[in-house]
This record gives C-alpha cells, structure tokens and sequence, in this order.
C-alpha cells in the first residue's frame, strides 16, 4: 500500500499527492476506502482503492485532495464541477426547443421581403413598364359544377315521366274481318292445294280452301295450316325423276310433300313456308307453289 501510494505521488507530481502520500505511509496500513461521490466519479467497481486499477486509483487520489482542500469551505466536488447540461444528462421537462429552426424561416423571409422591395426603390419605373407590357389577365374560369348540382341538372334535363294512362296499350290481334286463313293439300304425289286468307269467319277459310283444293283435281284434300297472319304460302317437296332439268311438267318430277307457311308479309310466308320444306328429307327439290296476304 505504501509504495502504491508513492508511485501514485510521483506519477502526478502534485503537492497535495505527495503531502496525502505522506499522511498515508505515516498512518497505520490499514484499507483505505473512499466516498461514494468519488468512486462514481472515477467509476469506481470496488470500495476499496486498491482494488481497482491504477488510472482509477489516481482519479481517486485526484478525487479525495480535492474533496480535501474544498472541506473547510463546505464546498462539495459536485458543485465545483458540475455535470455539464447536454442532451443525454439533462433532467426530464427542463430541455429547451430548438429556436434556431424557427428563426431561421423568418430571416430568410425577410431576406425574401428585402429583395422584393429593393428593386422598386432602386428603379421606381421598372414595375410601371412591366405593368404595360404584361397582358391583360383572363377571365376567371366558372367553378366546377359540384356532384350535387350535376345530379340536379340531370334531373331536369330528363323529360317528366308520361302517366300510364297516357301511353296506349298495345293492339291487340282483331278479332273481326281478315283474320283467318286455312291451307288444305291433296295427298301425294297430286299437286293440287288450296289457299285463303283474309276471311271474316274460320268456317268460311275452311270451306274456301278446302274447295279450291277439290276444284284443282284433288282427290282426299286435308288440312295442311290454319293461321291468322295476314300472309300465307304453300311449297312442295319435289324429287326427281331422272331428268336433266325439273321442269313445270309433272313427268320430271314427284311430289313428296306440301307444306305452308305464315307471316306479315309475302318474304316471310315464303321463308317459312321453304323452312319447312327443307326439313321433309335430303335430296328434294323445295318449290314455293303461292303465296298471298289478305288486302
């Protein structure tokens, strides 16, 4: 313990080391311990000083001489040095703002404010030609239709809405004159047929057709269609007999069937009329016969 001591002295070379030096190798060699204001200042791991190492024995040393000469005055070494106020050390609500940000937006607003002001005062006329010479501002556009007043607009654009009553209910099929019409064929492989339309009365388009079929020769007429469309037509299913051409004349051809077919109008009668003439067998030969509308 003495020679640490005296190696401390040395090292240090202060006057109030040697004179603690010397008061420790005259008091009895006994552990030394030092205050708990100097082993946390020097970082201190043990109570007693020679335990630690040597540069925190020094501070030590360095610690207890100043604590020394500053007791009579009843000075601690906390208040002598204090622990500098920073960032990390400063106690929690006592930290200041930072006003060095905020000023420095002001200042250079006014450095702006200065610049904006000095050219006028510099040349007065300068902003009376740049007057002249800018041109005249537009017009400020109309704002912007907001959704709601879109959706009034709307509103308004669209025409009232007609009562139902107004709107006429759509005709119905007349029942009275020219609504019926009937279709009778003689049985193959005779051609002959009879058509009516626009008969006031169904019996009456009956008896029409089935009498223009009989007047044509026909033997054993049957009902081919019965319609109430304004237009109707007839075709038969021809086949060939073995004839270069099919002609009008029946030894070049064979009736195989007759079909009818109905509508508004003549093209659609006849459309439907071949429709179905098409559907009696492949091979044949689909002829339109007539095909009249009632008026």
């Amino acid at each position: 313990m003495h020679g640490t001591l005296s190696r401390l002295a040395a090292r240090a070379g202060l006057p109030t080391l040697a004179l603690l030096a010397a008061s420790a190798l005259a008091a009895p060699a006994e552990a030394q311990s030092d205050s708990q204001q100097c082993r946390i200042e020097c970082a201190a791991p043990f109570a007693e000083r020679a335990q630690n190492t040597i540069s925190i024995q020094t501070c030590l040393v360095r610690c207890a001489a100043r604590s020394a000469a500053l007791g009579a005055a009843n000075v601690t070494g906390t208040m002598v040095m204090p622990t500098p106020l920073t960032p990390w050390t400063a106690p929690p609500g006592t930290r200041r703002p930072p006003q060095g940000l905020a000023a420095a937006p002001r200042g250079t607003e006014r450095q702006a404010n200065a610049r904006q002001r000095s050219p006028a005062k510099r040349n007065p006329g300068a902003n009376l030609a740049s007057a002249q010479l800018a041109p005249a501002s537009t017009p400020a556009s109309p704002a912007a239709p907001s959704v709601f007043g879109s959706f009034i607009a709307d509103q308004a654009a669209v025409p009232a809405a007609v009562p139902e009553a107004a709107i006429p209910a759509p005709r119905a099929p007349d029942s009275g004159r020219g609504t019926f019409g009937a279709i009778y064929a003689a049985r193959t492989p005779s051609r002959a047929y009879g058509l009516s339309v626009g008969a006031g009365d169904r019996g009456v388009a009956h008896r029409a057709a089935e009498s223009a079929c009989h007047e044509g020769k026909g033997n054993a007429c049957r009902l081919v269609g019965e319609f109430s469309a304004r237009c109707g037509a007839v075709a038969h299913a021809l086949r060939s007999n073995g004839a270069v051409v099919v002609t009008a004349h029946s030894s070049t051809y064979t009736v195989m069937a007759a079909v009818s077919g109905t509508g508004q109008t003549r093209e659609e009668a006849e459309r439907q009329a071949m429709a179905a003439c098409a559907q009696r067998g492949r091979g044949l030969l689909c002829q339109v016969t007539e095909a009249r509308c009632a008026g």
